[in-house]
């Protein structure tokens, strides 16, 4: 499938885990959550990808959160501050630093591609 084996601590194991799979689905939840019933009529193919993983088992994502709360707490954590840096600079309509972040996240997704 593609995957690569990675020996590393159980205390990174969990930080990355909570990362790139737990907070994004939280992350998913809070999209769905902040949506209006409006939006839900014109939502297409970017909120529908982006929301996919929402549809999770809500008892599963439960028993997750609770044996990798701290890890999960800090991810979060860390993508409020990005998340307040990218609305902090265009409410100052500061676009060069926005466009830098975008790019940024493009080059770093793009690499996940290879």
């Amino acid at each position: 499938v593609g995957s690569r084996v990675q020996v590393v601590s159980p205390g990174r194991h969990d930080a990355w885990v909570a990362q790139v799979s737990q907070v994004p689905h939280m992350a998913a939840v809070g999209l769905v959550e902040a949506a209006s019933a409006g939006a839900f009529k014109i939502a297409g193919t970017g909120f529908f990808s982006t929301t996919r993983i929402a549809q999770g088992s809500p008892e599963l994502w439960v028993q997750i959160s609770e044996t990798n709360a701290g890890e999960i707490v800090r991810s979060i954590d860390r993508l409020v501050r990005e998340l307040k840096a990218i609305r902090n600079g265009i409410a100052a309509g500061r676009s060069n630093g926005l466009l830098k972040k975008l790019r940024s996240a493009q080059r770093k997704r793009q690499r996940l591609n290879k």
